[in-house]
């Protein structure tokens, strides 16, 4: 993987450039190996450096990929509903990220992979997979904002639309969240996409992260997801997509964005 840098600065060593374009202590020791950190670089000059090769040791596992958008640094898959994201003992090769590896084994790329956002098995939709670590500390440390929507159904929904600020702490030694005074900030915007017979087509917009935070801030409104049997009573098909993600690009920094049909 090629990362090419601009000096904006002065006259300035490959050392103090690679700081500045947040290269980690890390990253920099073993880029010393093949670069002279000393050397000097000129204002305007732009130059190239190859990243360490980086592989990742999930177990790979045939499996379909659904692929979105792809490039030298990043991947964007649309997960189906029932899989997990990243391997466990019950899900240790029946998960995404074994599929992944098997889809890098066959087309010959030898990247790493990072999840930038994760969903829950039961959750679908899209995901953003960086390739090497350096990318996905890239999206930390500058501050990447991603605009993360959802859609959802709910057996009545009584609001056009409706911002829900409510802290979320874990409930006792469960898996469960529930609405707690002492919990972390959460905030979330709800509209109503269209009614149907059976069901409200819901959006929900994330503004902060919190595990479960749409069932959560739903089931606070008395309007759970159908098919919940964690936060709700409804039967019926649990539907929770992440269907649209907003991002600037961290190595083009040009605004990109992907939706999936509904």
């Amino acid at each position: 993987m090629i990362i090419t840098i601009k000096n904006n600065k002065n006259r300035i060593t490959l050392l103090e450039l690679l700081k500045d374009n947040y290269f980690s202590k890390d990253l920099i020791k073993k880029l010393k190996q093949k670069y002279d950190m000393y050397s000097f670089i000129e204002e305007n000059e732009t130059i190239s450096i190859e990243l360490p090769t980086e592989k990742t040791t999930v177990e790979p596992a045939k499996g379909k990929i659904n692929v979105i958008y792809e490039d030298e640094y990043i991947l964007i898959i649309s997960k189906e509903k029932g899989l997990s994201t990243i391997p466990s003992i019950r899900h240790f090769k029946d998960n995404l990220a074994s599929n992944i590896k098997y889809y890098y084994d066959s087309n010959n790329i030898n990247s790493g992979l990072h999840f930038i956002n994760r969903l829950d098995k039961d959750t679908q939709g899209l995901l953003i997979i960086a390739k090497h670590q350096y990318i996905q500390s890239l999206f930390v440390k500058k501050n990447i904002e991603i605009t993360k929507k959802y859609l959802t159904k709910v057996k009545h929904f009584p609001y056009k639309e409706i911002i829900v600020e409510k802290p979320i702490a874990r409930y006792l030694e469960t898996n469960k969240r529930c609405i707690y005074e002492s919990g972390d900030y959460a905030k979330t915007l709800f509209k109503k996409i269209k009614s149907y017979n059976d069901f409200d087509l819901i959006e929900a917009t994330l503004f902060t992260g919190r595990t479960h935070q749409i069932r959560v801030h739903l089931q606070s409104l008395n309007t759970p997801i159908i098919g919940d049997v964690l936060y709700g009573k409804e039967e019926g098909d649990f539907y929770l997509c992440s269907y649209y993600l907003e991002f600037n690009h961290p190595i083009t920094n040009k605004k990109i964005s992907f939706k999936l049909d509904y």
